[in-house]
């Protein structure tokens, strides 16, 4: 288990063949890999808070695996984690690697659906040489994994997301990038 070496020794440990899946800046990304072929996978950012408003409780202890969080937990993951200054770093990170990276939906890859699917695996398949079909079903296999950092479902934030949360949201600007990145 490499997960706990930073990324950028990580990078060097991979064999040839295989994938680092891994949250990074591009422009840190850039720095650490040579010849690597980054990966900009894109997600509503109301996902994002509450995902990671899930990932916090399960590291306190609060919830024992993916559950309901409450509105108040969504609120100080979407603070912390997109305070002032790290949306500056967000945004800069967003246009950066659009411009240099390959571009995948991660709502599209976890939906199941080979249709919706047909692109992103068309993308990655000519990215990486391997097959659609090999994609594929590494994609179902990482859904069925049920690591800490990844649990292969999309928190469906609409179940959590209210009024408060939304104008929060908005009052941050968030809502003017997630259209941006072509999420309503």
């Amino acid at each position: 288990n490499i997960s706990y070496l930073p990324y950028n020794i990580q990078v060097h440990l991979v064999p040839e063949g295989h994938y680092l899946l891994g949250h990074t800046s591009a422009a840190s990304t850039g720095k650490a890999l040579k010849n690597i072929k980054p990966l900009l996978m894109l997600r509503d950012l109301r996902s994002v808070v509450t995902s990671y408003a899930i990932f916090n409780a399960i590291n306190a202890g609060s919830i024992l695996k993916e559950t309901h969080v409450t509105s108040s937990q969504i609120e100080n993951a979407l603070l912390s984690h997109f305070g002032r200054n790290s949306l500056n770093v967000v945004v800069r990170s967003c246009a950066q690697a659009m411009e240099t990276s390959l571009v995948v939906r991660y709502e599209d890859l976890m939906s199941g659906d080979r249709i919706r699917m047909a692109d992103s695996l068309r993308a990655l398949s000519d990215a990486t040489e391997c097959s659609e079909e090999t994609i594929f079903s590494a994609v179902n296999r990482a859904k069925d994994s049920q690591l800490m950092q990844f649990s292969g479902t999309a928190p469906i934030f609409e179940q959590q997301w209210d009024d408060k949360l939304d104008s929060v949201f908005r009052g941050m600007d968030l809502h003017f990038l997630n259209e941006t990145l072509g999420y309503k």
